[in-house]
């Protein structure tokens, strides 16, 4: 009798646990269902409900048929509780990886396979304890398999949760899961009672494991409530806003009197929450100057702004007011940290300058092997002229990504305002081909077709940003080749017929998504995308046509727009320029362009010039393929060149042979090249004058300045172009008679 009393209250207590662990599940989903890690947390409980429940209904059943049923039921619950840990550790880790998903699945396949064998009638016998009707089990192939499924299931439940840790950067998610660590152990201590034990002493197993499972789950649940795991609730938004905001917050009842204050209001008016109760707004604050809306803090030396805001019932009555304290008594200090504001500014102007440079050296890297090499090949007489094009129009495309890779690169100057136009002569021809080339290219796979109309008396030979312009036909003509999933985007060139103040107007229609009336306007704002519903999955930074905007008006020109919601869109683009001799396009180039037979005209810079046989020259960068490059474009001029991949290889090689020229790499591990410039110049008397050429991928605008004084002679930027390089060899190696 006595037994069956304990095993009774044991039961109870066991269901006690489940239910417990089922109201905390429930409990924390009501207060955050909109978090996905707290809908996962609720079904570990739900298993821990379950779990306990069965093992609670087995130990009253007194009838070893019956009690097979809930044991069956409660290790089950055993492999349900391990998947419901796994899923929110992985979700609180964001954890992803296909083997650790693999490992899951053979947990999932174990543990369901161990718990078939495990439940046969043969594994275990039932007899009446002291803590009620439980079990003792059998060695099997089951309990085997069993115990490494839940073996396998600590070791992944501890390299999820090592991930995480890893890869924490707050403090309070470090301490989730060194706090977490404990869930091992405790399990690990119930499954021994349970199992283990029993299992190796043949005696009946203790309720151990249905009581560390319920343990572990409230550590789960207590470290991640703590730690705000389960994300925002009502309840802790509310705490965090009233308390931990850090501003003094009032709240009045309709009369004005004080309701609420929270901690910070108590430390800044110097009053408890007891004495502020009851004591009206007029009692603490006084206005002291209406036009600024600034307090004195009646009692103190402070004075503050208050940011009232009026809460209203269902009936829109007045209930209660919300005040927020600011205190502005130490803004006359600011004044004094002007200055160290002002160094701040710089420093962190400097910091954006050096991410800037190098963000270039990175980018032009690869850009020097896209467009030198592509100049090299040009230059081979062996190379068909079909090969030829291809490579031309690759040389274009490189080109043309250039000019965009310099204007993300000049982003201070669009911050600044400081704009610069560069004219000089171009081909408003090639111009065309060019920007024809790139949108042909993106319109290859989409099936959408590019139409192009050129008027046969548009000028030839203009003066003008050419950059400017196609980054602006670039920008324009991408965004209608974005939006246009079928029909056609056409590019129509034509001009006022003025020759004396020209105006080249650009005619950009596609038959897009199209644009609302409303919005129109708001497509030339900086970060300004419209209908992001309908166009969720065009990519763009929603820059592209503000800067157009801003550098169609920088030329005197202007951008409008016509379009209808879904029949597409008509960019008109005017822009002021000027005729270097008048020289008509003519019809043979304008159909040639429409009919995309126009043949690419690179310019020959270079191809004949006069041999430097006799000169030596050392070329030093870390990057092979850059020296393969300039090998390549130097190979022309019948010079000696040898190459250094490092600064103390280049200053050795230097020291021992005698250059005529060096061409030397800014940024470079170890030495980088101004060190190695200096030390060069160190060398002796006539190491002084050696011509010593920057051959950087920095191409800031202040960097050509930097290496001059640096005692670099000049500059050449990475990518190399042949123009550039030409002009460096006449300037420095100058051949008599060339």
């Amino acid at each position: 009798m006595e037994q069956c009393v304990i095993g009774s209250l044991v039961a109870i207590g066991i269901m006690a646990m489940g239910f417990a662990a089922l109201f905390l599940g429930i409990l924390n989903l009501r207060e955050s269902n909109h978090s996905k890690t707290s809908r996962q947390m609720f079904w570990a409980f739900f298993f821990v409900f379950t779990w306990n429940m069965g093992y609670a209904w087995m130990s009253l059943c007194h009838n070893s048929d019956f009690a097979y049923v809930p044991r069956a039921i409660a290790l089950l619950s055993i492999t349900l509780f391990m998947i419901a840990v796994f899923t929110y550790t992985i979700g609180i880790t964001q954890f992803k990886s296909k083997l650790l998903y693999t490992f899951v699945g053979l947990f999932v396949v174990s543990s369901l396979t161990a718990w078939f064998f495990v439940i046969q009638k043969k594994t275990v016998t039932f007899q009446m304890t002291p803590w009620g009707y439980w079990y003792t089990s059998k060695m099997s192939f089951g309990r085997y398999l069993q115990f490494g499924s839940n073996i396998m299931g600590l070791i992944m439940f501890y390299v999820i949760v090592r991930h995480g840790l890893v890869k924490a950067k707050k403090r309070r998610s470090r301490n989730v899961y060194v706090n977490f660590m404990w869930f091992g152990p405790v399990i690990m201590a119930g499954y021994l009672l349970d199992t283990l034990i029993p299992m190796i002493f043949g005696t009946p197993a203790i309720p151990g494991s249905c009581i560390g499972a319920f343990a572990a789950t409230i550590i789960l649940y207590r470290v991640s409530k703590r730690n705000r795991v389960f994300g925002l609730s009502k309840t802790n938004v509310s705490q965090y806003v009233f308390e931990d905001v850090g501003v003094p917050v009032v709240i009045t009842d309709e009369d004005g009197n004080v309701a609420l204050a929270n901690k910070s209001a108590e430390a800044y008016l110097q009053k408890s929450m007891q004495e502020l109760l009851g004591m009206h707004m007029e009692d603490f604050f006084k206005l002291s100057n209406d036009e600024e809306k600034v307090y004195e803090t009646l009692g103190t030396d402070k004075v503050c702004n208050l940011e009232q805001t009026d809460v209203k019932d269902q009936f829109q009555e007045h209930i209660y007011t919300i005040y927020f304290v600011h205190d502005v008594t130490d803004s006359r200090k600011y004044i004094e940290l002007l200055k160290e504001s002002r160094e701040i500014a710089e420093e962190a102007n400097a910091a954006k300058s050096n991410f800037l440079a190098n963000m270039s050296h990175e980018i032009r890297t690869p850009m020097n092997a896209i467009i030198g090499m592509s100049q090299v090949i040009l230059q081979e007489e062996s190379v068909e002229n079909d090969i030829k094009e291809k490579v031309g129009e690759i040389h274009t495309a490189g080109s043309n990504l250039l000019d965009i890779i310099n204007d993300i690169l000049d982003i201070s100057k669009v911050e600044a305002g400081k704009y610069e136009i560069l004219p000089d002569n171009y081909d408003l021809a090639q111009l065309i081909y060019e920007v024809n080339t790139l949108v042909i290219s993106r319109l290859r796979e989409t099936g959408v077709e590019y139409r192009i109309a050129v008027d046969e008396t548009l000028p030839r030979k203009m003066v003008g940003d050419v950059g400017r312009i196609r980054q602006v036909l670039t920008n324009v003509l991408g965004n209608a080749v974005k939006f246009t999933k079928q029909g056609y985007v056409k590019l129509s060139a034509s001009w006022n017929k003025d020759e004396v103040n020209p105006m080249i107007r650009f005619d950009i229609k596609d038959t897009g998504a199209g644009i609302k009336p409303e919005d129109i306007e708001k497509i030339f704002a900086k970060f300004g995308q419209v209908d992001n519903r309908r166009n969720k999955n065009v990519q763009g930074t929603g820059l592209g046509l503000t800067i157009s905007k801003g550098l169609v008006e920088l030329m005197g020109g202007d951008i409008q727009v016509d379009s209808a919601y879904g029949g597409g869109s008509t960019f008109h683009i005017t822009i002021r320029q000027e005729i270097e001799k008048y020289e008509p396009v003519g019809e043979e180039v304008a159909r040639s362009l429409e009919n995309r037979t126009y043949k690419n005209e690179i310019k020959k810079t270079g191809e004949t010039v006069a041999s430097r046989e006799g000169k030596r020259i050392l070329v030093v960068d870390d990057t092979k393929i850059n020296l393969t490059v300039a090998k390549g474009l130097l190979k022309k001029y019948g010079m000696q060149v040898d190459t250094a991949e490092s600064g103390a290889k280049a200053l050795q090689m230097v020291a021992e042979n005698q250059y005529d020229l060096v061409f030397m790499d800014h940024m470079m591990p170890e030495m980088d090249g101004v060190e190695a410039t200096k030390k060069i110049r160190e060398l002796g008397e006539e190491y002084k004058s050696l011509p010593i050429i920057a051959l950087t991928a920095n191409a800031m605008n202040d960097a050509k300045v930097m290496f001059l004084q640096e005692g670099l002679q000049d500059f050449l930027a990475k990518p190399i172009t042949v123009p550039n390089l030409d002009a460096i060899m006449e300037k420095w190696l100058p051949v008599s008679g060339e």
